[in-house]
């Protein structure tokens, strides 16, 4: 579990972070992964800008925090 300290700023961590890694090319599971890796850093400090994760630091965060994964659910449309 993560704990949260201020949620300000946390839309757009997820959003730049998603964005990003669409651009470079990354599936959308993974650019969830990197998204929700930045939003929840972003979330466990006081205010906006305090901890945007580099590329390696989302890699790095989710591996130390396995429940920021997102999961998804592959259905037959």
């Amino acid at each position: 579990m993560i704990k949260t300290a201020d949620t300000t700023g946390a839309g757009d961590a997820f959003h730049c972070a998603f964005v990003a890694s669409v651009i470079m090319g990354l599936p959308v599971e993974k650019a969830m992964d990197n998204a929700t890796a930045n939003a929840h850093s972003e979330i466990m400090h006081l205010g906006t800008k305090n901890n945007l994760l580099s590329w390696h630091g989302m890699e790095h965060f989710l591996r130390e925090h396995e429940t920021a994964k997102t999961r998804t659910i592959k259905q037959k449309i």
